[in-house]
């Protein structure tokens, strides 16, 4: 009996060990079939050779792939090359590939296929696979057509150049700026707009004090450091946007100025446009000077116009005059000579009209000389000496200090013509109550040599010259006998100003006159 028992309990414990190997092998198989559908799901081939290349597991993408290029498909624990496949060029090229990755390393890499669609490309991920000790077994491998990843890579590496050479062409630079970091962020175009050399970083990165302290300069700087405390206090305000325009010194030295726009796109991340407009400023300013220069010779023709009307017609009119009371039947009359007398005299002062009109005329369409610099004290003493005549005959005194400058930048001929014409004038339209006291001093500005001259003759009011006070063959003492053309002041302000300098003017009536003359300022 007891043998009986006993057989009885082997049996049973034999069904229970086969329920669990039945169990267990339809979990198995659950499982094969999940793990094939997931590799059939792949689009795309995936394979696991041994170290011998041959096939421990494949999805039917390999089989169908094997099948149309090779013409053969490969059995598991079959080489995937076939029986006689080793030698071939395909083989070659694989079995090279394969053993990067039996070295224990990841190999990545793509190729082309020809196809009846045209060329394709295909890439391959190559993973060693290794047992319990590390030890390399095989590889694992996936592979699948990327073409179209590529003609859209290649769509928009086209674009970026494209995009990247016309922000180049519109001088256009990107970049970021982070609160968090205190980084901006420079992108390639930006670089290049600061002239730095290459290679160009995507993107290239540094504080805001780096790009402060290697760009922006001079009184740029108060403005840089605003603007950024400015965006600084909106850096939480997301759609905040402004724009500024500052002065910047390239890498390689260049002045230039830029115009920025920027947005606070996130909380602290501020994303900004910068533009350099040197060139497009410089074309404003030379059109601003051009349209300057341009009314001024408008306003110049209407005045020479109205300077020849005024000033030819009067003797041309004497002339017209006196021909006509010429007496033909008797011309050795008295009466004929006191004509021709007077038309001589006449014709005199026509000459001298023309000949002051053509000085005006050549003194503003061309200037022979160049800019020179001239030491002032020996400048003003040669005046001195030129109408030293002058000075001895008013007992005038000349006071000269221009310590503070020794040297102007002049033309040398306008120079000394202009300070002629202030010494003369100031005797000429002295006092007739005290002896004139005429004094040059000079002193330097931030863009000029400003020389003062000043008498203690008899003035002028301006609030009723202002308007013609430079304007050609202007006379302001009418009422008295002193003689002049009127082309003096108009002469002085034609020079300076061809000279790249400017003229200013105080008088008061019985008091005197004083005259401030900037010149150019020397090359340092």
């Amino acid at each position: 009996m007891e043998s009986t028992d006993e057989l009885l309990s082997e049996i049973a414990e034999l069904k229970a060990q086969n329920e669990v190997l039945k169990h267990e092998r339809d979990s198995y198989q659950h499982q094969s079939e999940r793990v094939n559908a997931m590799l059939n799901s792949y689009h795309g081939s995936i394979w696991h050779i041994d170290k011998n290349y041959c096939v421990l597991e494949c999805n039917r993408y390999l089989e169908e792939e094997m099948g149309y290029y090779h013409h053969f498909v490969p059995e598991k624990g079959e080489p995937i090359f076939g029986k006689k496949g080793f030698d071939s060029e395909a083989a070659l090229f694989w079995k090279k590939n394969y053993d990067i990755a039996l070295q224990g390393n990841i190999h990545i890499f793509d190729f082309p296929v020809k196809s009846p669609t045209g060329k394709r490309i295909h890439e391959c991920h190559f993973f060693p696979s290794k047992d319990e000790k590390g030890n390399v077994i095989g590889v694992y491998c996936f592979k699948e057509d990327i073409t179209q990843r590529k003609e859209i890579e290649s769509l928009m590496l086209e674009t970026q150049e494209k995009l990247s050479m016309a922000h180049q062409v519109a001088k256009l630079g990107m970049w970021t700026l982070c609160f968090e970091t205190e980084a901006i962020h420079l992108s390639k175009e930006m670089q290049v707009m600061l002239e730095l050399d290459p290679p160009y970083f995507s993107p290239l990165v540094m504080s805001i004090s780096e790009y402060q302290a290697q760009f922006v300069q001079g009184v740029s700087r108060t403005k840089f450091s605003e603007s950024v405390l400015n965006i600084q206090e909106n850096k939480h305000n997301i759609g905040y946007e402004d724009k500024y325009e500052y002065n910047l010194r390239s890498a390689k030295g260049n002045e230039l100025i830029i115009f920025v726009r920027r947005k606070v796109v996130q909380q602290c991340l501020i994303e900004g446009l910068s533009q350099d407009i040197t060139e497009f400023r410089t074309i404003e300013r030379e059109h601003a000077q051009l349209t300057n220069n341009l009314l001024q010779k408008v306003k110049d023709s209407e005045q020479f116009t109205y300077i020849v009307s005024h000033n030819l017609r009067s003797p041309v009119a004497r002339l017209l005059g006196l021909t006509s009371i010429f007496q033909t039947e008797s011309p050795n009359s008295e009466h004929n000579s006191f004509v021709v007398k007077t038309i001589e005299k006449v014709a005199g002062q026509l000459d001298t009209v023309i000949k002051d009109l053509n000085s005006i005329l050549s003194l503003k369409n061309d200037r022979q000389e160049d800019l020179e610099v001239l030491h002032l004290a020996t400048l003003l003493e040669n005046v001195k000496e030129f109408v030293g005549s002058d000075i001895e005959k008013s007992a005038a005194t000349v006071n000269i200090d221009v310590s503070r400058t020794p040297e102007i930048l002049a033309i040398p001929s306008y120079a000394h013509s202009i300070f002629t014409n202030f010494l003369t004038n100031a005797i000429k339209y002295k006092h007739p109550d005290r002896p004139p006291i005429i004094s040059i001093t000079s002193f330097p500005t931030a863009k000029y040599i400003r020389i003062d001259v000043s008498d203690n003759g008899i003035g002028m009011d301006l609030e009723k010259v202002k308007a013609r006070l430079f304007s050609p063959f202007s006379r302001f003492h009418a009422e008295s006998k002193i003689e002049g053309k009127g082309l003096g002041l108009f002469l002085v302000k034609t020079q300076i100003e061809a000279m790249g300098g400017k003229i200013e003017i105080q008088s008061n009536v019985g008091v005197g006159t004083t005259f401030f003359v900037y010149f150019p300022l020397p090359a340092s």
